[in-house]
């Protein structure tokens, strides 16, 4: 089995997560079902910056260039030179000929759900690619039940679909000692109107009423287009409601910093619309703090046990679910060991084991 590791060519997101964590697992763990081959290792496709960090309209058009000729051309005469029975590929295209099996991984349905969030030309482009591919695809690997029923509900695969948890990553805790904000509540993720970070803004201002020495961190790269736009309308927001000096927006953070931040966090929210899984609520189960989720998407069953659940679009409730685990120590303790076993579901040895079995449905 050839495992496509060009997705970390580039910037590493949570489908570069996921593929690092197929090859350690499939390193980790032996099978005699399969001999399963990177191409390339996935150490020298991150040794690869040409495409990493903020690049020009020209390095984008060559990137997207880059990754139809690997797609299309060269992963299939790779495939062909290595004998390989089936070609696996985590970031939803696959190469369209070559007589290998093909699967493939949706991490979600954001492309059909939101639209609006994507550039009209760039979404139009992708999407056409992924019909392609699932014209010839022989697996569908979902990464929870949520995504698992959309991809059924709204895009119809003639191929089977199989439920796949990945596995979290253990954050390194160098430097944790140094706090750099006191008492906080802490909110990890992108600028996207789906991120729902306004209901969080909201909640607090209500918060801050009975809580008045508490602040909001919301980590997250201001990104561009309507990213960029959403970000300033939340700084408006924090601006209206007089939350300059209790709200931070620390943008990019390093991994150390972003360990920090989990750690000494009074609690973490994540408010979003839509997630087809939610690493941050792993990371911050496996730092010990109580999480928070909406009601919406994979966020619960991903939570597990170890999450409190408030109605996304309401403040209030979102308001009220704080100031319980803030007032409440017991239940703030019992969210950490919830979270801390519900943590120890998604390791490498769980996911490769359940990835193989899924795999061998399509063995030849």
């Amino acid at each position: 089995m050839l495992i496509d590791t060009y997705h970390l060519n580039n910037s590493i997101s949570g489908i570069g997560t996921y593929t690092i964590n197929v090859c350690l697992g499939i390193r980790k763990v032996k099978t005699n079902d399969f001999q399963f081959i990177e191409f390339p290792k996935f150490e020298k496709s991150l040794e690869f910056n040409f495409f990493k960090g903020s690049i020009g309209w020209g390095k984008k058009i060559l990137s997207h260039l880059s990754y139809l000729i690997w797609k299309q051309i060269i992963l299939p005469i790779a495939a062909i030179y290595y004998k390989a029975d089936f070609i696996y590929s985590a970031d939803f295209v696959s190469p369209y000929f070559g007589k290998q099996k093909k699967i493939i991984v949706f991490h979600d349905t954001l492309f059909w759900e939101f639209p609006k969030n994507y550039n009209y030309f760039w979404r139009k482009y992708f999407v056409t690619l992924i019909e392609l591919t699932l014209k010839e695809s022989d697996l569908i690997l979902a990464t929870s039940n949520y995504t698992k029923t959309k991809i059924k509900e709204i895009i119809k695969p003639v191929c089977d679909v199989e439920t796949v948890y990945q596995c979290a990553k253990k954050l390194d805790k160098t430097g944790k000692f140094e706090p750099i904000y006191q008492n906080y509540l802490l909110h990890v993720g992108t600028f996207d109107n789906r991120k729902n970070i306004e209901t969080l803004v909201k909640a607090f201002y209500l918060i801050r009423k009975k809580f008045s020495d508490l602040k909001l961190v919301l980590v997250g790269f201001e990104g561009s287009s309507g990213a960029n736009i959403l970000y300033k309308k939340i700084k408006i927001l924090i601006s209206d409601l007089n939350l300059e000096q209790c709200v931070f927006l620390p943008g990019y953070v390093t991994n150390e910093e972003l360990s920090n931040l989990y750690y000494h966090a009074s609690c973490y929210i994540f408010p979003s619309l839509d997630e087809g899984f939610g690493i941050p609520i792993l990371e911050a189960q496996f730092s010990g703090i109580p999480v928070i989720v909406s009601n919406r998407g994979a966020l619960k069953e991903i939570g597990g046990e170890g999450v409190l659940t408030f109605e996304a679009l309401d403040p209030i409730d979102l308001q009220t679910k704080v100031e319980s685990i803030l007032t409440d120590n017991e239940l703030r303790l019992s969210l950490i060991d919830k979270g801390t076993e519900n943590f120890n579901r998604f390791n490498v040895e769980n996911f490769t084991l359940s990835l193989i079995k899924a795999l061998k449905k399509i063995q030849i």
